[in-house]
């Protein structure tokens, strides 16, 4: 058989996995000096131009609309000399705005170099939040690595620069991640993940067999401080169980030392060689009590919602940004929690302002319709509000996900559907934050009501929730009825209002109004805990 040029057999070699595209299709392309017209990608040492070939590889992907894929890039060296490289994208032309399309490298960066016959993979997340489908292409540009690696990418395509440190949905970090492996008394236990290793950057550490727990705070019993040299000789087994709070001997998040490693590496400013110590397997107690606060799924013809609740969970998330890049231009909110939308089959994230905007009116006419209402035309137009990118609005969503008995003083409440980009919270919001768990509204005691973190103990707030009256249909006319229901909805002026007890209030009273909104179905959580001290940051 006759044997491929060294050339083909490079190109073979380098795969690009997991874009989902209907055409793919690679080429070469060979980049050259333009001078003003180029971007110059240098390496380590910014040197001019000196490469013996740069090839390039790439493929082309469609994404939907408002939405996202992520990706793996494997890149081989089948060389036996170092090669560099980097990922480049290039949006394809349409009509669309380009400034909403985001690509993220996850952990590594999507540029430097790989020894001979060794490989490197790179992670990527692209954004599209676009109302219409987008075309791109991403492909890297590798060469010789001969004393300095720079390359040359046109002007028609860009560098991946922008990097997280990982990419996960806001919708499954409630879902999943908050699912604990056991369950103690004040606080849950976590298995850690494969990629998740505990790096070790200060000299010594702090490691004992017992730890105490109260208020939200770990500490350890007769810590000993110990260099990290000597960690792999504090690993847990079946006789006894080191944790630690690392370089303190108190902490919020304690850690059950598993497994630890040692590591050898290249120092690429020094070019000598240092020990790395990690902790490759752990288990993380967080420091907070799922029977007073937490996420509880609500299961209604088989679909499952998560929400937040009790007196005060994790669930703080900055938003309504003046700069997404600085995190004090931002507000404090919180996550009431996920629902999911048959029509759509995603999950959306709801959140809602944490404090007041002010006191308005509901309505200044008798009429209690939400969808009539100028306050909500007041959020959705003079409001101000940033971020709109990471906005979902609704289509007449309905959050049916609660069986309670709607009835307050033998009067029937209704929620309004919603179908616009900023509300305000529903009656059933309210409820479901409250640490107790009641099968009717009247059951929600003052005690329950208090328990919940949506109550700020400020004044009562404005739900969507209106209150009507109903009456009984004509025995005459019972049988024009098209099915069982002998009760006709009355509609009126009056609406349920929240705070320690649950009111009946005239839409021209003057009310407290917090902001609520859906955040897209794969908003990324990039930093944070989601604690007051350390709130969610999201891209």
């Amino acid at each position: 058989m006759e044997k491929l040029p060294a050339k083909q057999i490079y190109l073979l070699s380098i795969i690009i996995i997991g874009i989902i595209a209907l055409s793919v299709y690679s080429t070469y392309a060979i980049f050259t000096f333009e001078g003003q017209t180029s971007n110059i990608v240098s390496l380590y040492t910014p040197n001019s131009l000196n490469i013996s070939e740069e090839i390039s590889e790439y493929r082309q992907t469609k994404i939907a609309k408002n939405s996202y894929i992520t990706t793996d890039i494997d890149i081989y060296n089948t060389y036996d000399y170092e090669i560099c490289y980097s990922v480049w994208y290039q949006i394809l032309d349409g009509e669309f705005d380009k400034s909403l399309i985001k690509i993220y490298q996850v952990n590594n960066s999507s540029s430097g170099s790989i020894e001979a016959l060794k490989s490197q993979r790179i992670k990527l997340l692209i954004i599209n939040d676009n109302d219409v489908e987008v075309k791109l292409k991403v492909g890297i540009a590798t060469a010789k690595n001969e004393n300095t690696c720079t390359l040359n990418i046109n002007e028609n395509k860009n560098l991946v620069k922008d990097n997280i440190e990982n990419y996960q949905e806001l919708t499954t970090l409630i879902k999943n991640d908050t699912v604990a492996i056991t369950e103690e008394q004040g606080y849950l236990v976590y298995k850690s993940k494969n990629d998740d290793d505990i790096i070790l950057e200060d000299e010594k550490i702090y490691i004992a067999n017992e730890y105490t727990y109260d208020n939200e705070i770990f500490t350890l019993v007769n810590p000993i401080s110990i260099d990290i040299i000597n960690i792999n000789n504090y690993q847990s087994n079946d006789d006894k169980n080191y944790y630690t709070c690392l370089d303190e001997s108190t902490c919020k998040f304690l850690y059950k030392i598993n497994q630890t490693e040692k590591q050898t590496v290249k120092n690429e400013t020094t070019v000598f060689s240092e020990d790395i110590y990690k902790i490759i397997d752990y288990d993380t107690y967080k420091g907070y009590s799922k029977t007073t606060s937490g996420v509880k799924k609500i299961v209604k013809k088989d679909i499952e919602n998560y929400l937040y609740y009790g007196d005060n969970p994790h669930n703080f998330i900055y938003y309504n940004c003046l700069d997404n890049s600085d995190k004090n231009s931002c507000e404090l909110w919180r996550i009431i929690g996920t629902y999911y939308d048959t029509e759509t089959g995603e999950y959306y994230t709801k959140i809602i302002r944490n404090e007041s905007i002010g006191t308005y009116q509901y309505n200044n006419i008798d009429d209690n319709l939400w969808n009539n209402s100028p306050l909500l035309k007041y959020l959705n137009t003079e409001y101000e509000l940033n971020n709109i990118e990471y906005l979902y609005e609704p289509k007449y969503f309905q959050e049916s996900i609660s069986d309670f008995e709607n009835k307050i003083e033998d009067i029937k409440i209704l929620n309004n559907e919603i179908s616009s980009k900023v509300n305000i919270m529903s009656l059933t919001d309210y409820l479901l934050s409250s640490s107790c768990n009641k099968e009717t509204i009247n059951q929600y005691t003052k005690e329950c009501l208090t328990n919940n973190w949506l109550n700020n103990n400020d004044n009562p707030y404005w739900t969507y929730t209106l209150k009507t009256n109903t009456k009984i249909v004509e025995e005459s006319q019972q049988d024009e009825q098209e099915d069982d229901n002998l009760e006709d909805i009355v509609l009126n002026n009056q609406i349920i209002s929240v705070s320690d007890t649950i009111n009946i209030n005239y839409a021209k009273e003057q009310l407290a109004v917090r902001p609520v909104v859906y955040l897209k179905s794969r908003m990324l959580v990039v930093e944070g805990t989601g604690t007051l001290e350390d709130p969610y940051i999201i891209k």
